[in-house]
């Protein structure tokens, strides 16, 4: 797998909220909490529930990690307030963290998200932070620290903006806990242990905040709100439970500390000889392991189970391995060397180990090592033999043989082992069919059904390897009956694993195959049942008093232990699946070494090192050779040039006699010459080193210095006339005809990787190689057979005619090619279980052999009868070598120097061999197969040992494979996961953990409960012509789907008619379903009488669905409706077709409007929005700046008048493609994501478009009782006719937008403008709860039929669709289409659709609103007084008075006023102002009078206000 793919993602997320979620359901029905409340940082006082539980959702941490940290692993855990109900929850996140945390949140579905965009921050400079999951603290802190010595100016500017600052997040943050917690009268917190419980949260600075008066609900919180303490539910249900997450992380993270202190214990083993391996007592053998097992259990977490004396690693030798044994003969076994802990104080020939992670406490592991590999028997078989030498000091220092049983005892012991691996493999299978069967380990107990067949699985496995393997009986399979067979499983908290929250109780398990499941019909992902523990299991196979095989001495106990979690399904011999309830295991352990044999002291020690020194002996031997060759032939060349120049100064011509030509030619043939050796070796040395790798000979130069300097130095005594032999003297040699040389082909030895092939690879020809080649023996036992950890480690010594490896610890093997090498076949890569090639795990060289070889100790497992009918000891046929330890530059050597010299070998006919034991030596060939992969030939721990060997050769290089900088090649060949099996196992495994995911309203949804058609026109004869394919388009009221519909039938018109027809929602109705079947009819029906006789475009129907639903149910809806529609088509047709009339809904595409989708406020997705866009149903998403909302108004998004600036549409566009893209993801689904007008007008059919997936690759959705989410959820229609008053309509629309809302917050500027009495008034209400019972409008239509012209001889249609932004706009509506009558627009008939939450009852009567919106006509105008008379009237009076009235007698106008004619009364208005005034309001009144009478006939006209339709839909 490659890397990073362990990290944190928010598919992770959704899984463990939904857990959450389940969890609070449950608590629901046992406790009536109705909602789970989390506040991070100082506000909630660092809650321990709430730290974990911001850990667990946003963090990614998991496991004993999460019950060790006591903060949020980020600066965003300071502001995060989340409230997790079953079927959604809101969450309030900090303005500078918001980017952050969007992937995650919006992988949630059914959220509503509280955060404070920064223009409405004052002085916002923040920069948005990293990803949450592992946020650097300490290093934030000192940037934040030194921001603020060098940020202050020292006037006080800056704490006054951070304190006003300061004041808008936590208003905000109120703001959010009040309306999170509106409606909740039981809320759920995980109380700290050993705290003072429900009380704790009275010490909560928010929730003290919460209850000040004005705010919240007045008070302490515990008393208007009931406190349950959920630490141990949520503890034990969510926290403690192993999930995808999580697996990947026991895998990436626990096992590699725990498999290097194992490997680093074993590495003590393998650096001493055999002597020194028995010096060791069991404290000291295993010391790492220990050591890391104590300094991991310091400090224990809360919650976390302390451990025993048990727990802590246990090692033992000989008769120390059995507990009956242990202590025998007043002698503690403990503290005794291995050299004493056999029978009778002999040596031990076993020992066990067991551990567990101190971190992790479901990682336990148990294994057997055997001291002995029958390398005595191994001698004989490759061809080595003791020399016969009468010096009788050499005589003396050979040592005698060990016992005679020593080696069948040995046997025994790898056999038995091998049946206790098998007979684990088996239990596991069992304990995951049982767990799969919803017997989870929380229900296993000892001798209940499900451990008896957990151990009769395991005692049988047990009989038949052990008969197989040919272990004698009374020591192995008649034994089966006292097999310990063992399966438990711990939890993180090192306690006993619970259930987790199935859909009743807490505790309840449910099966998934019984008749009266709810869920029966439903495909849960690997058959895990709901309520059943995810943990990771345990399995103990022991066998105690074990015995000698002929002397029947006791030897001890074996033991094997590995844990394990179900994998994905199991498949049979065939590679089917055998069941949907068979989940093979995946072994986490699987990376600790399985077996190791190491050759016993005396004999066996005595043979390895013997025949060791034989084999280098020759290596030396011919090293020594080429030099004198060398120096041969250089001296040759020498004189034939000292030669050539005498004969130039004589005159003679410089061509050479042809007899001289052919002789150098010949010569140059009988040896590899040095030239040929050349290739780049810079740094070779440090590329091919290997731990334990060394090379006795030391450093050496290239090969092409010339002064002595290089590998192939010679010593002083050289003789340069004749063969040099090396001074080594050995016990051994080998027979003459295995004999390699005469030459080194590589001038020194590489390290490689041997094992024995699982399967026959001698089958078939070497040009044509069985496909099908049976195995030799069954994998998981040659695993353990062959005495080494997948792969022998050793040396090999790269001869022209063959190779010769030298193991660690072995017997050396010497390959000739005609000799007792067939054919080679050469692997260029090596491929996995998953069908991936990686080149870095190979070249794979597999040797086919005519005679056999041993690789100690399978040969003891490997017997073939002879003519007699005697079984004896047999070797094997084939021997492949791995060369992944090597560096680049040595494979290029090997394919392009060693393969051609092999070759050449072939071809010569130089070497015909000899007959060996299997026939023919004769050698075939050697053959590089490009591109084919050897995993055939190797067993799971094989090809997982090759391709561990560049990541384990490189660690050694120094490079660290977690860093950045690692080389290419090493993330290609490192195994990420470090466990045997393929990734792909891995991967199951986490999904069967993962299996149980929701949608985000709460409802059950198929992964696909439709046909998947094919596209038209691109299959050709597949497609039926009179098929008529059906596209839904589905999105809120508010959606783009107009648009989209209107780009297909404009711009994609070419390639099919377009139809559109509607789909009432809630589209699940039974009627919405009727309604839409007889409308898919009624275009059918249209489409077939407006064919011609000639060619035609196929029609294509589009169903807009403007609804709340999610697309997996609109579809289903839609599904039912076609079905439907082709049975009314077959009823309406007469005469009946012959051929059934079909449609098909084909792509699904998601109609999505920015300004739609954050309908309420920025940063805040409307209800609803995310859950349409989510795979599986859903194909294509098309997301436009402005949908129906925005249609016919130019305003942009905006607020109420006064508030802060409105987020540009590019803007908007650009955060909802995040939280698409954010949800998209995190389902895994395959949808086509279309942004902008420009690109769907550019590619229409992309909107129309079946993205071609499997169900499969998607998570099942499992049942779930309906929950709140959608209950008070539906749409009222009201059709109004008479004579309405449009604006009156719009007014009323508008309104209703307010309610159950909270009022804007008041700006600055308000604030400042507000008296003291209008301050404290709103201080106290603006934090005011709003009753969960009022209506809360989401969406609402307005459509109107106007009268135009006189008798309404014309109509116009008016349409308008609101959400809460459009709402607040300020466009009018004669504004809008430019009417002018005073009067206003009177429409003919009004049809108003509201939807929303809490519409369908008596909070909102939509029917007395509209009545309310009837038409008055023109009102009655009042008449006319002196008084009631403007200024500007008066004044118009007076001019006309002055100019046209004359003074009466005595008056006269001194310019500036009236005089009389005494003097005595001035005036500035005229004398007869009075008279005109009385005169003109008798004008006025005639004509108010005349338009009073035909006011009143115009009222009496009026036809008034009739409701004729009303309905409600509720969502289900």
């Amino acid at each position: 797998m490659a890397r990073g793919e362990d990290a944190f993602t928010a598919a992770d997320s959704l899984c463990r909220l939904q857990r959450l979620q389940a969890t609070c359901g449950a608590l629901r029905e046992s406790e009536g909490v109705d909602a789970l409340l989390f506040i991070g940082g100082i506000d909630g006082r660092d809650n321990l529930g709430s730290v974990r539980c911001l850990n667990f959702l946003l963090g990614g941490v998991g496991g004993v990690e999460l019950l060790e940290r006591e903060q949020c692993v980020g600066k965003w855990g300071e502001d995060v307030v989340l409230l997790v109900r079953p079927d959604g929850c809101e969450i309030h996140v900090g303005h500078a963290h918001y980017e952050a945390l969007r992937p995650f949140v919006a992988a949630w579905g059914n959220v509503e998200v509280h955060t404070l965009p920064p223009r409405h921050i004052p002085n916002e400079d923040d920069e948005a932070p990293k990803r949450p999951d592992r946020e650097d603290e300490a290093r934030d802190d000192d940037e934040a620290s030194s921001d603020e010595s060098l940020g202050g100016r020292g006037d006080g500017s800056d704490d006054s903006e951070e304190e006003e600052e300061e004041d808008v997040l936590q208003d905000f943050k109120l703001t959010a806990l009040v309306s999170m917690l509106t409606g909740v009268t039981t809320v759920g917190v995980a109380c700290t242990p050993n705290g003072p419980g429900e009380m704790e949260t009275e010490r909560w600075p928010l929730l003290q905040a919460y209850g000040i008066e004005g705010v919240g609900r007045s008070g302490f919180f515990t008393m208007s709100t009931k406190v349950v303490d959920t630490w141990d539910v949520i503890h034990r249900a969510c926290f403690t439970q192993l999930d995808g997450a999580q697996l990947r992380r026991e895998l990436a993270e626990s096992t590699p500390p725990f498999r290097q202190h194992w490997e680093a214990s074993l590495a003590t083993m393998d650096a001493r000889r055999a002597p020194g391996r028995m010096t060791l007592t069991p404290a000291l053998a295993f010391d790492p392991l220990a050591e890391f097992f104590a300094y991991g259990t310091l400090r224990r977490p809360v919650g976390f189970g302390a451990f025993d004396e048990t727990d802590a690693p246990r090692v033992g030798f000989g008769l120390g391995t059995d507990d009956d044994l242990r202590g025998g003969d007043d002698v503690r076994l403990e503290n005794v060397r291995a050299s004493a802990s056999g029978h009778a104080r002999s040596p031990a020939l076993h020992c066990t180990v067991e551990a567990r992670h101190p971190k992790s406490p479901g990682l336990r592991c148990a294994r057997t090592y055997v001291f002995g590999q029958g390398c005595v028997t191994a001698t004989t078989i490759n061809g080595f033999t003791k020399r016969v030498d009468d010096d009788s000091e050499n005589q003396s220092q050979l040592r005698e043989p060990p016992r005679a049983t020593d080696e069948a005892d040995v046997a025994a012991l790898v056999g038995l082992y091998a049946a206790a691996v098998a007979a684990g493999r088996d239990a596991m299978s069992a304990a995951c069919d049982a767990w799969a069967a919803g017997a989870g380990p929380e229900t296993w107990t000892r001798g209940d059904a499900v451990d008896v067949s957990i151990v009769g699985a395991a005692r049988r496995a047990f009989a038949v390897t052990a008969d197989v393997l040919g272990v004698p009986s009374h020591v192995g399979s008649d034994r089966a009956s006292v097999l310990d067979v063992h399966v438990d499983a711990t939890d993180p908290s090192n306690a006993r694993p619970s259930p987790v929250a199935g859909d009743g109780a807490m505790g309840e398990r449910r099966g998934n195959g019984g008749d009266d499941d709810a869920g029966s019909d439903v495909g849960f992902s690997f058959g895990f049942g709901r309520g059943v523990a995810r943990c990771v299991a345990y399995v103990r196979v022991a066998l105690r008093g074990v015995v000698g095989v002929e002397s029947g001495e006791p030897l001890g106990a074996i033991v094997y232990g590995d844990s394990f979690v179900p994998g994905g399904f199991r498949t049979g011999d065939g590679g089917e699946e055998e069941s949907s309830a068979s989940l093979a295991p995946l072994v986490l352990t699987s990376g600790v070494p399985l077996v190791r044999a190491w050759p016993a002291a005396g004999a066996e020690t005595d043979a390895c090192e013997g025949c060791g020194e034989a084999t280098r002996k020759m290596v030396k031997d011919a090293r020594l050779n080429f030099r004198a060759r060398r120096k041969a032939r250089a001296a040759k060349k020498a004189k034939a040039e000292k030669s050539r120049a005498a004969k130039e100064e004589r005159g003679v011509s410089e061509d050479a006699p042809a007899e001289e030509a052919a002789k150098a030619s010949a010569a140059d043939d009988e040896v590899f010459l040095d030239d040929e050796l050349e290739f780049e070796s810079d740094d070779e040395e440090d590329e091919n080193a290997a731990p334990g790798n060394s090379d006795a000979e030391g450093p050496e130069e290239g090969p092409e210095d010339d002064d002595g300097d290089d590998f192939f130095a010679p010593s002083d005594d050289d003789d340069d006339d004749g063969p040099h032999f090396a001074p080594l003297a050995s016990t051994y040699r080998v027979d003459e005809s295995l004999a390699l040389g005469p030459s080194l082909l590589v001038p020194k030895p590489e390290p490689v990787l041997a094992f024995v092939p699982a399967f026959d690879v001698r089958s078939g020809s070497s040009s044509n190689p069985n496909p099908n080649p049976k195995p030799s023996m069954d994998p998981r036992v040659l695993d353990v057979v062959s005495g080494d950890d997948g792969a022998r480690a050793g040396e090999w010594h790269v001869f022209d005619n063959g190779v010769a490896f030298v193991p660690d610890h072995g017997v050396p093997l010497h390959l000739v090619l005609g000799v007792n090498v067939a054919a080679i076949d050469v692997h260029d890569a090596l491929v996995d279980a998953d069908g991936v090639a990686d080149a870095a795990a190979g070249p794979v060289v597999v040797f086919r052999l005519s005679r056999p070889c041993a690789l100690a100790p399978s040969h003891l497992f490997l017997h073939n009868d002879d003519d007699a009918g005697t079984s004896r000891l047999n070797g094997t046929t084939s021997v492949a070598f791995s060369l992944a330890p090597l560096g680049d530059k040595s494979k290029r050597h090997f394919a392009r120097v060693v393969v051609p010299r092999w070759r050449r070998v072939c071809a010569s006919g130089h070497r015909q061999g000899v007959v060996g034991h299997g026939g023919s030596g004769a050698f075939f060939g050697c053959e590089v197969r490009t591109g084919l992969g050897a995993y055939a030939a190797a067993t799971p721990s094989q090809a997982w040992a090759c391709g561990r060997a560049r990541s384990t050769r490189e660690r050694a290089g120094g490079i660290a494979l977690a860093s950045a900088s690692a080389s290419s090649e090493a993330s290609v060949a490192h195994k990420r996961f470090q466990t045997r099996e393929p990734d792909s196992a891995v991967l199951a495994a986490a999904s069967a953990l993962d299996a149980e995911l929701y949608t985000g309203t709460g409802k059950h949804v198929h992964s696909r409960g439709f046909e998947q058609p094919k596209e038209t026109g691109d299959e050709g004869d597949s497609m039926d012509d009179d098929a008529v394919d059906v596209t839904l388009l589905v999105g809120p009221p508010d959606g783009c789907q107009d648009e989209v519909f209107d780009a297909l039938r404009r711009y994609a018109s070419g390639s099919a008619t377009w139809i559109s027809t509607e789909a009432v929602a809630p589209c699940a109705a039974a009627e919405s379903v009727r309604e839409l079947a007889h409308a898919l009819a009624s275009v059918r029906s249209t489409a077939a009488r407006s064919d011609g006789g000639g060619a035609r475009k196929p029609y294509r129907v589009c169903v807009i669905a403007r609804t709340y639903e999610s697309a997996a149910e609109v579809a289903a809806s839609v599904t039912e409706a076609t079905t439907l529609a082709a049975e009314l088509l077959l009823v309406q047709t007469s005469p009946p077709p012959t051929d059934r009339v079909r449609m098909r809904l084909g792509a699904v595409t998601a109609c999505v409007a920015a300004d739609g989708f954050f309908a309420d406020a920025e940063r805040r997705p409307a209800f609803g929005a995310l859950a349409q866009v989510t795979p599986p149903a859903c194909d294509n998403v098309v997301l436009l700046p402005t949908g129906a909302a925005a249609a016919a108004a130019a305003a942009s998004f905006s607020s109420a008048p006064g508030a802060v600036p409105a987020p540009t549409s590019r803007e908007l566009l650009e955060d909802a493609a995040a939280w698409i893209r954010g949800a998209i993801r995190a389902r895994g689904g395959d949808v086509n994501v279309t942004v902008g007008a420009r690109r769907l007008l550019s590619s229409p059919l992309a909107a129309a478009t079946t993205t071609k997936k499997s169900p499969a690759t998607h998570h099942p959705v499992t049942h779930r009782p309906n929950s709140g989410s959608r209950r008070n959820l539906a749409r009222r229609r009201v059709v109004a006719e008479g004579d309405v008053d449009l604006r009156a309509v719009v007014a009323c629309v508008r309104g209703m937008f307010s309610l159950g809302r909270r009022a804007r917050p008041k700006t600055p500027e308000e604030l400042r403008r507000m008296s003291p009495d209008e301050r404290l008034a709103y201080d106290l209400t603006r934090f005011a709860e709003v009753d969960p019972a009022s209506p809360v409008i989401g969406h609402a239509e307005i459509s109107a039929t106007i009268g135009v012209g006189e008798g309404d001889a014309t109509t116009t249609t008016f349409r308008r669709v609101y959400n809460f932004t459009a709402a607040a706009r300020g466009e009018d509506v004669d504004d809008a289409e430019g009417w002018t009558d005073t009067a206003g627009a009177v429409a003919k008939r009004v049809e108003i659709t509201v939807s929303g939450v809490n519409v369908a009852g008596d909070g909102l009567n939509l029917a007395e609103r509209v009545r309310a919106c009837a038409h008055r006509g023109p009102p009655s105008r009042p008449l006319r007084t002196a008084a009631s008379l403007r200024e500007e009237e008066l004044a118009a009076i007076a001019r006309r008075c002055k100019e046209e009235a004359d003074l009466p007698t005595g008056w006269y106008y001194d310019g500036a006023v009236y005089v009389s004619y005494d003097g005595l009364r001035r005036t500035s208005a005229h004398p007869r102002m009075d008279e005109h005034v009385g005169a003109r309001l008798e004008e006025m009144n005639a004509v108010i009078e005349e338009w009073n009478v035909r006011a009143e006939e115009a009222r009496n006209a009026l036809r008034g206000v009739t409701i004729t339709a009303e309905e409600v839909r509720a969502y289900a």
